[in-house]
Order: C-alpha cells, then structure tokens, then sequence
C-alpha cells in the first residue's frame, strides 16, 4: 500500500533552524558547506518526516557521481520515494542504513559521520518536534473515532474474533498492525477490529504486532480467521 498521496510539503530544509554540528568545523570548508546544501534541498512534510532531494543524495551518501547514488536509490521501496513539483525525494529514514553501511566500509570517511549528525540535529530541533508531536496529537483524536466509526458501518454486534456478543460500550478498536510498529496505518479503519475489552488484552498481553501474530493467536485460541483474506487484500491494493 502506497501513502504518497498522504504527502504533504510545506517548506524547505533550508528554512529550519537547526544546528551544525561541531565536527563541520573540522572538516574541509568547500566539502562541508557542499553537503549542507545538498541537505538542505531537502524537505520536512507535515508529519516532521525527512525528505532528501535524490538530484544530491550522491553528496548526501558521498558517492562519486549521480548514477552511483541512482543505483543504490533502486534499493529503496518506492512507498519510501515521492515526486513534487517535478523532482523526486526519498524518506531520510529508508537510506539511513546505506550511509551507516558506508560508513563501516569507510571508516576514515569524517563526512559520512557529518552527515548523520547534521540530519540527527534536523529531527531534534524544535520545528520538527512540533509537527511531530502536532502529528501524534491529530492521530489520537481520530483513533478514537475509529470504534464506533467500524460498530456502525458494519452493523456490528458481536466481538469480530470470538463471535461472543459485543458489549458496545467496552469493546475496543484493536489494531492489527499495531499503532507503536505501523504508525502509517493507525488511521485505517480496516486496520482493526471491534473486540470485547477481555479478547483486546488477550492480544495485548500476547504482543501481537501484525496479522501474522493475530492469525496465529487466533488459531491456537479457535477465534475467527476469516478477516485474514480481506485485510490482506486492503492491504495490497
């Protein structure tokens, strides 16, 4: 499933305030302010996410050329790649194992380190932290609506896993790809089912994370599985 449409860019890198680390003055001006630029032609989204412009990810990832950062850009899923008035970005969190990849094959590299520490200053400073906590905030308050959001479209009167009848009141909206792990999905209404308050701590207790979890639980208890088919499908289109 693809959340690019869920977008939404409002500035520029550039225009954060953010620190530059203490080891930039250490390191060759021209290259530094090099990797700066290309940083900051990246892009926060509305959720406090990192976007790196791929027309400087071979600076970012301090590869030689372009075509040596567009082949390790082919290693990245697409759900983590979105274009933008013309140009195309990549979520800073999808690369962010290729430059530590690098930076362990070179490990005299300073810029590589740079890097890490110049992005790590970007997701601390304060205007990201407020978007994200915005975000968080925003979230929570649709959650909640979930329940009785899936109770009344589906007419529903019995707990969707144990068949038991549904006391409404206490039933619960249980993800099952879990809010902590797929923060993408917790807005999904078919990302979860109404459960009486016992079947929910069951499968909290249990630590059930994804549907893989849940189906396992669910036939080792003699639950329902028949939500398995359809939420894989929802899950694919």
């Amino acid at each position: 499933m693809n959340n690019n449409s869920l977008i939404v860019f409002n500035s520029d890198i550039k225009d954060i305030n953010y620190k530059i680390p203490q080891r930039a003055k250490e390191l060759d001006k021209t290259t530094v302010k090099k990797i700066i630029n290309a940083i900051n032609r990246g892009k926060p989204d509305s959720r406090g996410l990192i976007w790196i412009n791929c027309s400087t990810l071979h600076t970012v990832l301090r590869v030689k050329t372009k075509v040596d950062a567009r082949y390790l850009l082919e290693t990245i899923d697409k759900k983590y790649k979105t274009t933008y008035e013309g140009e195309e970005y990549v979520l800073w969190s999808s690369i962010i194992s290729i430059v530590e990849k690098r930076r362990e094959e070179n490990p005299k590299n300073r810029y590589l380190s740079l890097v890490m520490d110049i992005l790590n200053e970007i997701n601390e400073c304060d205007e990201i932290q407020l978007l994200r906590l915005k975000t968080k905030n925003l979230m929570e308050q649709r959650v909640k609506k979930l329940k009785n959001k899936r109770i009344r479209s589906y007419k529903l009167k019995d707990d969707e896993l144990t068949n038991a009848p549904l006391d409404k009141k206490k039933a619960e909206f249980s993800h099952i790809r879990s809010v902590a792990m797929f923060p993408e999905l917790a807005e999904m209404m078919w990302n979860g089912l109404i459960v009486n308050k016992d079947t929910h701590f069951i499968i909290t207790q249990e630590g059930v994370n994804d549907e893989e979890e849940l189906y396992k639980l669910c036939y080792e208890k003699g639950w329902n599985t028949d939500w398995y088919e359809t939420y894989k499908e929802k899950l694919n289109k």
